[in-house]
């Protein structure tokens, strides 16, 4: 019995996790991620010690991660990331539930005048259009309606650029790890020298939860990083993931990193543990809203801005208005992530399949580079 316990709580073995097709721990991140979000966005931000902001990092750090994993195990399976039907299934996934919050908005700014600065929407309705909106909600400093899809963007450009480099130019290529410390020796330096910070110390994050996938896809170094499973260490690098994000001292650039870099380990120790950490970041109700993430991201402002309006002035609505706004926002996400999301996600997964089934199989055998 004894032993099965052990079996029960120490790190997962590698094998195991090279076997997972789903982490139910990172969609209770992502939960975590967005309620971070929804803190920051409540009204007057009574909550701003909480430093919720940071919730978007977290974001970027799981999206390289992820994405990351994921093609590497395509890659392990078949040989090769089919590039066409990854962008397929990004495409299917992301593209169609940003274009209808985007109409919302442009309704509720444009047509009923709803929120202040609409002509700057007006003006740049293009670059959201062509999902390149960061560079005019940077430019005018977050003050354009629909401004939280700036991070979308940035993620954009990633799926578009990095499976090219890492899974084309670089495949199988032993030399992966070397590049993406050479590209986060950039971006951190153009992060500290250039006016884009916010953007080029974005990509950083997200590159380190690259790195962290690329790392971890390695036997050597995945036994080195299973320590962080075991359950006393799990619950160590999440109280020092809770209290780097309570730091004010990390609002700098260079603090945001250090934040980035203990959600890099945080997401390591969460997906190696088997235990109490890990059963209680997969709670249903965490994963439930986890998978809502992106809907919850993209509606909330409007829902927090209809509740506002209704609520009187005052500290004491201030916070009243956070629990109202998940109480509306959260049914409309799940209705949105069952109704819409989910059955275009279908759509992609089948088109990609049949691009899958199209194209010859790449020999596994292949040198690497």
């Amino acid at each position: 019995m004894q032993h099965g316990q052990e079996e029960l709580t120490s790190p997962l073995s590698y094998a195991a996790f090279r076997g997972r097709s789903r982490m139910p721990a990172l969609d209770g991140v992502r939960a975590c991620a967005i309620l971070g979000v929804l803190l920051h966005h409540t009204r007057h931000d009574p909550f701003g010690r909480l430093h919720g902001f940071r919730g978007v990092w977290l974001f970027f750090v799981l999206s390289g991660f992820l994405i990351t994993t994921l093609a590497l195990r395509e890659e392990d399976k078949t040989g090769a990331l089919n590039v066409r039907a990854f962008a397929i299934r990004r495409v299917f996934r992301i593209m169609p539930l940003f274009y209808l919050a985007l109409l919302a908005y442009v309704i509720w700014v444009c047509l009923f005048g709803m929120e202040q600065n609409q002509a700057l929407l007006q003006q740049h309705l293009l670059s959201y259009l062509l999902y390149c909106p960061e560079f005019p909600i940077f430019h005018h400093q977050f003050r354009m309606p629909f401004a939280q899809a700036w991070s979308l963007g940035i993620e954009e450009k990633f799926y578009l650029l990095w499976p090219l480099l890492a899974f084309v130019c670089l495949a199988r290529s032993k030399h992966r790890i070397g590049v993406t410390l050479i590209l986060l020796a950039c971006t951190a330096y153009l992060t500290a020298t250039t006016g884009l910070a916010q953007m080029w110390g974005s990509y950083t994050d997200i590159l380190i939860g690259c790195l962290l996938a690329l790392v971890m896809n390695e036997r050597k170094a995945y036994e080195q990083l299973r320590i962080l499973g075991r359950p006393e260490l799990t619950w160590a690098v999440l109280a020092l993931l809770v209290a780097v994000a309570l730091n004010r001292l990390t609002g700098t650039q260079l603090g945001e990193r250090l934040f980035s870099l203990v959600g890099a380990a945080a997401i390591a120790a969460l997906v190696t543990n088997t235990g109490a950490p890990m059963r209680l970041v997969s709670h249903p109700w965490l994963v439930r809203i986890g998978a809502w993430s992106y809907a919850i991201y993209l509606t909330h402002p409007i829902v927090f801005d209809v509740w506002n309006r209704l609520l009187p002035p005052g500290r004491p609505f201030d916070y009243v208005s956070l629990p109202l706004s998940i109480a509306t926002d959260f049914p409309l996400c799940w209705l949105l992530h069952t109704w819409f999301e989910k059955p275009l996600i279908a759509v992609g997964r089948r088109l990609a399949g049949r691009t899958q089934q199209s194209q010859p199989p790449v020999p596994y055998e292949r040198d690497p580079a």
